[in-house]
């Protein structure tokens, strides 16, 4: 196997094919050995959590969102890949109470950092699914192979009835928590 030393590449300066450097059909540019380095503002990688089922919390007091049996915590772990990347992290959910009109107010964490929420934008009239989203830019300057963990944690506005977020809000919206690594 003959190998080809070069520092760069760059296509022709002109004509129909500028700035180009072609791979012909047919042929494959196999990169598994190397290290491709993402330009920024690249998605890196994208993981999820979706909630099969509802999801809910009976406190004034900000707690853990998660299922009726509080067990499954509505959560989520990622791994960085490079160093300094940002974390998008999206949260989308639907608010349901039967009885009464809740407002519910939702934080998202990093670990035990509270980085985005509001206070009771969750907004549900009695026996009324509504859909909610937060969208967050996270910047938590960790080391590549760092492993950061989102929750969502929510209250009430003071009842002790559940404020439900609900799998599918007729609409077919699903409770999760989508975080996507974007490269600086």
């Amino acid at each position: 196997m003959s190998t080809l030393q070069v520092e760069n590449l760059i296509g022709p300066t002109s004509g129909s094919n500028t700035n180009k450097v072609i791979i012909p059909s047919g042929q494959t540019l196999d990169a598994s050995g190397a290290t491709l380095l993402p330009s920024s503002g690249q998605i890196i990688q994208t993981v999820q959590y979706l909630r099969s089922g509802s999801v809910g919390s009976s406190s004034s007091s900000r707690v853990d969102v998660s299922t009726s049996a509080y067990t499954d915590i509505m959560s989520k772990s990622i791994t960085t890949t490079v160093a300094n990347s940002k974390i998008r992290v999206m949260i989308g959910m639907v608010g349901y109470n039967s009885s009464s009109a809740l407002r519910g107010s939702i934080k998202i964490y990093r670990d035990s950092t509270i980085i985005d929420g509001d206070t009771y934008g969750l907004w549900s009239t009695a026996g009324t699914m509504n859909n909610y989203i937060l969208d967050h830019i996270d910047s938590p300057s960790a080391s590549a192979g760092t492993t950061l963990t989102y929750k969502i944690q929510g209250n009430n506005s003071g009842s002790s009835t559940m404020m439900y977020l609900y799998t599918d809000g007729g609409g077919g919206s699903s409770n999760h928590i989508t975080l996507q690594e974007i490269a600086q």
